[in-house]
């Protein structure tokens, strides 16, 4: 049946069924591997393709980059969270190039601001000349 053929496909990708998502879905940082949560199905809210690497491990290819989630409550402004999977950054030299994907993994999503006073209070705020 399925799970005849799941075990047969992971046994031939090297992958041990016993193993921890964990330490099987993983991106090389340079702080070293943070295990990626997901899984490679459409029906997956969080869908995460990977690849096998043919050392046990999956290298993740495609899937989810940015998550937001937003409550719209009554009398107030909406309350948003989320961030960008792997980072702020392409560029593997800079210290934004997989800086949220630990937050990722640990579902520590990051706190958006929404209203002005919010955006103002934000410490990280840069503003920068307006084209006119």
């Amino acid at each position: 049946g399925a799970l005849a053929e799941a075990l047969a496909g992971l046994a031939a990708d090297g992958i041990d069924p016993r193993a921890p998502w964990g330490a099987i879905q993983r991106v090389a940082t340079a702080a070293g591997a943070v295990a990626v949560p997901g899984g490679g199905s459409e029906d997956v809210y969080n869908a995460i393709d990977s690849a096998p690497r043919g050392d046990g491990t999956l290298a993740p290819v495609a899937g989810t980059s940015i998550v937001l989630a937003i409550e719209l409550a009554a009398g107030g402004p909406p309350a948003a969270r989320g961030l960008l999977v792997y980072g702020q950054s392409t560029e593997p030299g800079s210290p934004h190039a997989d800086d949220q994907l630990a937050r990722f993994r640990d579902q520590r999503w990051l706190a958006l601001p929404f209203t002005d006073a919010q955006i103002a209070a934000d410490p990280a705020l840069v503003e920068l000349a307006r084209a006119e």
